[in-house]
């Protein structure tokens, strides 16, 4: 536990096992109260946003390098169109 380190927002354990999800909820979440409420609310949402995360790296981790989408082939006209027109913005912006 004390040789985990943090790489791209992510735990990686120093003996290179699997990353490690914390879901940082305290035991004593009380609802008795409206501040209260929105603590414990912003607490589960934070859990949640976690477990997402983790579940996101499980179901990636679990295909096959194969299956996973690869950028090739030609760009699509919409996504050349929606470049060229960042590009023109960014050339008014900076002057250039």
């Amino acid at each position: 536990m004390r040789a985990t380190t943090f790489e791209d927002g992510k735990s990686v354990p120093g003996d290179g096992g699997s990353p490690m999800y914390g879901l940082k909820l305290p035991r004593d979440l009380n609802l008795s109260n409206e501040d209260n409420i929105k603590v414990a609310i912003d607490k589960l949402t934070m859990a949640m946003s976690i477990l997402r995360t983790a579940y996101r790296d499980l179901e990636s981790g679990m295909r096959p390098a194969s299956e996973q989408k690869k950028a090739d082939g030609p760009v699509p006209a919409y996504l050349k169109n929606q470049l060229a027109n960042y590009q023109a913005g960014l050339s008014r912006l900076t002057g250039g």
